[in-house]
């Protein structure tokens, strides 16, 4: 997340397309950073919705009896990948990425250790 913004506005005085492109992305760098870290998310919840779904389907099925085959698979899926995103979100991205980001990226400059 290094760049300098002199440079950047130089570019964009040039009229880079890019370089206005970033200067916009600078300007919101706390969305950006969020919409990265949810992006980095999607991966592991995927893999640990499917394992679970695997274990609730039982649990979905007398509630859709009449329904076709594949609901229950369906519900179980979706609850299960609710709840990872859900627990990832708090956990690993609001918790252990973004609240440090945001205290030091709005923290005034301090000197190396």
């Amino acid at each position: 997340m290094a760049v300098r913004v002199s440079r950047v506005r130089q570019l964009v005085d040039l009229g880079d397309a890019r370089a206005r492109v970033v200067q916009q992305l600078l300007g919101q760098l706390d969305r950006v950073v969020s919409g990265v870290q949810v992006g980095i998310t999607a991966s592991p919840a995927s893999g640990w919705a499917r394992s679970v779904s695997r274990r609730w389907r039982r649990f979905f099925g007398p509630c859709c009896s009449g329904c076709p085959a594949a609901l229950p698979r369906l519900w179980a899926y979706g609850a299960a990948l609710a709840l990872a995103f859900a627990m990832l979100t708090i956990l690993h991205v609001v918790i252990g990425e973004l609240v440090p980001k945001t205290i030091s990226s709005n923290a005034p400059s301090a000197p190396p250790f």
